[in-house]
């Protein structure tokens, strides 16, 4: 569960108080602006509260310095994001692979969890490809094979079809579908109303300039 206990951060969120429960998933819904992204952001570890705490399995995450904070996110966190922080200098097969270079995993393994997440993410055939070869729709599609291919415990959704057509966004939803059957924790933050109507989530939350109504 992620327990979230008068969480503040200026000009952002206000006194936020509110439970996601573990393996079930989580949709937080409103205007651009609104505090969503911070939210996940703070979830995430990569931004400090102003004040408050979230406990996740009874640890304090927001009390982690920077080096407890990257290594509780690459072994428990897969982060989609709607901004494309994707190596430049890379392919795409080398920035979906960078997630697993603090795991033991062999290169054969690796190789195979590449082409499996991004086969199901249907861009396969673009994985020798340089990012700037990639339309944005496919630099989404990156991002999100790089979130999932650690099979991590929990998902964090920011915007994540913002990018994608119709077609790829319902992909994407399938995986999610197939993530909440292996019992992980998803939080999705948007504004798209794909959503509204999917019967896979869980509890719905509406954020309004900074608050839980």
């Amino acid at each position: 569960m992620i327990e979230i206990h008068a969480l503040n951060k200026f000009y952002a969120l206000k006194d936020i108080n509110i439970n996601f429960e573990k393996a079930k998933v989580s949709l937080v819904y409103g205007e651009s602006g609104s505090g969503k992204s911070t939210l996940l952001s703070i979830i995430a570890t990569i931004t400090k509260p102003t004040s408050g705490k979230i406990i996740i399995d009874g640890e304090n995450i927001t009390a982690y310095n920077d080096y407890f904070a990257s290594s509780y996110r690459a072994k428990k966190i897969g982060f989609i994001t709607q901004e494309f922080h994707l190596f430049d200098s890379f392919n795409v097969k080398q920035n979906i692979a960078v997630a697993l270079t603090l795991t033991s995993f062999s290169l054969k393994e690796i190789e195979q969890k590449v082409q499996e997440i991004a086969q199901k993410l249907h861009i396969e055939h673009k994985l020798e490809s340089q990012v700037s070869q990639l339309s944005g729709g496919e630099k989404q599609r990156c991002i999100i094979a790089r979130a999932l291919i650690n099979e991590p415990d929990i998902i964090l959704c920011d915007e994540p079809t913002a990018n994608l057509d119709r077609t790829n966004a319902l992909r994407f939803i399938a995986i999610l579908q197939e993530m909440k059957k292996m019992k992980k924790t998803i939080l999705i933050v948007t504004h798209d109303t794909i959503f509204e109507d999917l019967e896979f989530i869980d509890a719905r939350y509406k954020i309004k300039d900074g608050v839980i109504e």
